[in-house]
């Protein structure tokens, strides 16, 4: 934060008062005003250069930082790369300014940290026998991810993520604007959606928690009228992929998979095997459901007083996105493979 120009005027005071020494200045400063943020030293002759060539406190030039305090800054933030500047700055008792400049010097910018899917022993060779298969698949056929149904579920409720630090309204004065909610109400419901080249197949909605049996009837009754849009050609190509859920690998909906789609079903227990903890590797988890939720909850769509509101509202941004978004996504996978396989199959999203 800078310095405010009352005290900057008492700095000068303090400067001249001491015979324009800063060190003597610096001292008298701290004793006089215990509570306040004290400068570097150079900052006081930069203030009298200020006053001399502006006659003003807002125009200082920028201290060149001697050799000793720029090596104690690097070494800070490169034992500590989460540090703050203004934690620098404090720690090495100079000014924000300064300890920008040298950011700036040696090229050091802020980076966001990425949250990254815990993996467990033996994950890491599973990924990569998936991205191994998929890539080679790719390389016999250019073709190929297309014919990948890539599928998954997630809830949705009406107590939907309000961010508000990302929300503000501009105004003259504080109006007290605000949204209501209505929360003492809640409501919730799964939605199951598949990707298919360029493709949305659903969604697909249900109440409850998705037990085994009621999957099973949703992959004879609801998936086979989804597909039946598709070309007999490529639903005989087909290959479903599901993850891990607990409903996806009871005997009897594995048995009903590998019925409708022989020989063609990646999953846990799969003719191919996917790999769980693996939402970098499937487009519903890295795309579409983060797409889909920030529109729903976009402050300007809420609240929603129904359940009935909030299933229309999902399914039309399901059906509004773009296929070439959705083309985009999945064949983005193949670039994550390979991202994958040089990093020995830990994550890597934090590379994209």
């Amino acid at each position: 934060m800078e310095f405010t120009n009352a005290e900057k005027t008492d700095m000068f005071a303090a400067f001249v008062a001491n015979g324009r020494n800063a060190t003597a200045a610096l001292q008298a400063y701290k004793e006089s005003f215990p509570d306040r943020r004290a400068p570097c030293k150079s900052y006081f002759g930069r203030l009298e250069e200020s006053l001399r060539n502006t006659g003003r406190f807002d125009h200082l030039a920028r201290a060149c930082p001697n050799e000793d305090l720029e090596t104690a800054i690097l070494a800070l933030v490169f034992a500590k790369p989460e540090v703050s500047s203004r934690e620098v700055a404090e720690q090495c008792h100079t000014d924000h300014s300064t300890v920008l400049s040298v950011f700036h010097k040696h090229n050091l910018r802020p980076f966001k940290t990425s949250k990254v899917q815990h993996l467990r022993l033996g994950d890491r060779t599973r990924r990569e026998s998936f991205c191994r298969w998929l890539l080679e698949e790719h390389e016999r056929c250019p073709a190929f991810s297309s014919k990948i149904l890539w599928s998954d579920e997630c809830n949705f409720s009406n107590r939907g993520f309000f961010n508000r630090k990302n929300t503000h309204y501009w105004s003259t004065e504080k109006t007290g604007n605000f949204k209501e909610t209505n929360n003492q109400v809640r409501f919730s419901f799964n939605v199951w959606c598949g990707l298919l080249g360029s493709r949305i197949v659903g969604p697909f909605l249900y109440n409850g928690t998705l037990s085994g049996a009621d999957y099973q009837r949703f992959l004879q009754n609801e998936l086979v009228d989804l597909l039946d849009d598709f070309p007999l050609q490529l639903r005989r190509e087909m290959i479903f992929m599901q993850d891990g859920a607990p409903a996806h690998n009871a005997r009897d909906t594995m048995n009903i998979l590998r019925n409708m789609f022989p020989g063609r079903v990646l999953a846990t227990n799969g003719d191919i095997k996917w790999p769980a903890r693996s939402p970098d590797l499937t487009p519903l988890d890295f795309y579409l459901w983060g797409k889909v939720k920030d529109e729903v909850y976009h402050v300007s769509n809420l609240p929603y007083e129904t359940e009935e509101d909030l299933k229309a509202k999902v399914t039309e941004v399901i059906r509004n996105i773009n296929p070439g978004e959705v083309r985009t996504a999945t064949r983005s996978v193949l670039r994550r493979c390979r991202l994958c396989l040089t990093q020995l199959g830990c994550q890597f999203e934090q590379l994209l």
